[in-house]
């Protein structure tokens, strides 16, 4: 499979790492609150899903501002100067339209860049979307159970507030809220923490989870009209103003970083059934 080395790109004043692996059609993958586009390449489960993803498409994957290899912010940028990114790394590459796959927050990210921009985006695929904080309100009405979205969200953030405490000292933290399948494997854990501590310092960490917070583009996506599909691989799929939404439902929501596995599985598992 092909892999470039990382590169970089520039977005204004800021430098953006980024890397091509894999053959086919361009895909963008947007990243949700961490990321390392080199130092995944050493754990199995990264490994694996990319090498698999890069029998079908050609990915094109960077890390935002503010986490792994791209410069640090100092002021929390805007959600327009964040999708600006996405435009660096892909003028950089000279990709003039390609499909979007955003995870988390990286969703909302890729959500805003398909209504600016639809004539780059030929695909939009959404895993776990994050959601802008005035979509609370509508939230039971995109729920599959009678939960009470503000106090499922205060709950979310408390629990990334630990994440924070105890970021590159404990990894156990992070690896129960975003990969509890590998929660009893010792060795995922210790690379756990190595990840933290080469991604981001816990002031980068801190940093990048109070810039999301208030991140909002609904308004703005309720006026969109553009065809588009959203695909989400979590049972409580986040709302979507004017998006179509196609749910794949399994057994058990998969979150963080096993998501990347969970959705280059996806095509596999059910070819085979």
């Amino acid at each position: 499979m092909n892999i470039s080395d990382v590169k970089f790109a520039k977005s204004g004043d800021v430098h953006l790492a980024y890397q091509r692996y894999g053959a086919g059609p361009d895909v963008v993958l947007v990243p949700p609150l961490v990321s390392n586009v080199e130092l995944g390449w050493e754990q199995e489960v990264y490994r694996r899903a990319r090498e698999h993803v890069g029998r079908y498409v050609n990915v094109l994957d960077f890390d935002k501002r503010g986490i792994g290899s791209s410069d640090r912010f100092t002021q929390p940028p805007t959600l327009e100067e964040r999708i600006g990114d996405i435009t660096a790394v892909m003028d950089a590459e000279g990709i003039e339209r390609a499909s979007l796959l955003g995870f988390s927050e990286g969703g909302l990210m890729s959500q805003l860049f398909a209504a600016m921009h639809p004539e780059r985006v030929d695909r939009l695929v959404l895993v776990n979307s994050g959601f802008g904080l005035s979509a609370v309100p509508e939230f039971r009405a995109y729920s599959d159970e009678p939960i009470d979205p503000l106090e499922e969200l205060e709950e979310r953030l408390a629990r990334l507030g630990h994440v924070a405490e105890t970021w590159g000292r404990d990894p156990q933290a992070l690896v129960d809220l975003f990969c509890p399948s590998q929660s009893g494997n010792p060795a995922f854990v210790r690379w756990a923490g190595r990840f933290q501590r080469q991604t981001a310092s816990p002031a980068d960490f801190q940093r990048q989870l109070e810039s999301i917070v208030t991140l909002d583009a609904n308004d703005r996506l309720a006026a969109s009209t553009r065809s588009r599909i959203a695909v989400s691989t979590s049972s409580r799929a986040s709302p979507v103003p004017g998006v179509s939404t196609r749910r794949r439902k399994r057994e058990k929501d998969l979150d963080g970083w096993m998501k990347r596995w969970w959705a280059s599985r996806c095509s596999e598992s059910e070819e085979g059934s």
